[in-house]
């Protein structure tokens, strides 16, 4: 891994995600889970009263990404969702219109350079792949290719 690159965590089997969840609008809610998702039988009752039908996860303080528990480890939802449609999650998942929106059709795969460049800096008008403004405001072109 390279520095600076973000850690992607192996996401659950897909049939496994939907036993778990089902995906309405852009949000995962939790479906009534079998026993033999849990260790006892009273972890499983318990659980399945207080979470079915419910949202699953809670909002980031920071963001607007939704994190989600799922067997002890913690999810990006929408990395949840899009490996339940069949997007491939080995990369980041990139939302096209850089906002809390996790509806399928907004979410894609992309190099984490790819999803640096869709952040809200790189819509101004003055900031282009391949330019950097000096502290006089003059711009600088450059190339790099693999990072050299």
């Amino acid at each position: 891994m390279e520095y600076g690159q973000m850690k992607i965590l192996p996401l659950p089997p897909r049939e496994y995600l939907h036993e778990c969840f089902t995906y309405q609008d852009g949000c995962l809610y939790w479906k009534w889970r079998p026993e033999s998702h849990f260790s006892r039988h009273h972890v499983h009752a318990v659980w399945n009263a207080n979470f079915a039908g419910t949202r699953a996860g809670r909002q980031m303080v920071v963001g607007h990404y939704r994190q989600i528990g799922l067997d002890t480890v913690r999810y990006l939802e929408h990395r949840l969702i899009a490996a339940m449609h069949g997007i491939p999650t080995d990369r980041v998942i990139d939302h096209k219109d850089r906002t809390g929106n996790n509806s399928v059709e907004n979410l894609r795969p992309a190099t984490q350079s790819q999803h640096m460049m869709n952040g809200t800096g790189w819509s101004k008008k003055a900031a282009r792949v391949g330019t950097h403004q000096k502290k006089n405001g003059t711009r600088v072109a450059y190339i790099r290719v693999n990072g050299k």
